[in-house]
């Protein structure tokens, strides 16, 4: 079998100009993350605005189920407790 030669890329430098380039396409691009954060960030507002009672029922419901489950959970460490003292 004939072995075929490895052949190495020169390292292409980065000119000034590219290096620029990229970095305005960055700055681009995270500018249209920031405007699209800003936009949904408007419109959830603008939702909670004309929906307060239902803003009010989202907020009470998971209150609730917080409360419920971090009382499971203390119930569940101190049941070790609960049955020394009932021994």
């Amino acid at each position: 079998m004939k072995q075929i030669p490895k052949v190495e890329k020169p390292h292409k430098s980065i000119s000034i100009d590219e290096l620029e380039q990229r970095n305005l396409a960055f700055i681009k691009d995270s500018e249209s993350i920031w405007a699209t954060i800003r936009t949904s960030f408007l419109y959830v507002v603008n939702d909670l605005r004309k929906k307060k009672r239902q803003f009010a029922i989202g907020i009470s419901t998971i209150f609730i189920t917080v409360s419920v489950v971090t009382f499971l959970d203390s119930l569940i460490g101190l049941a070790p407790a609960v049955t020394m003292i009932a021994s």
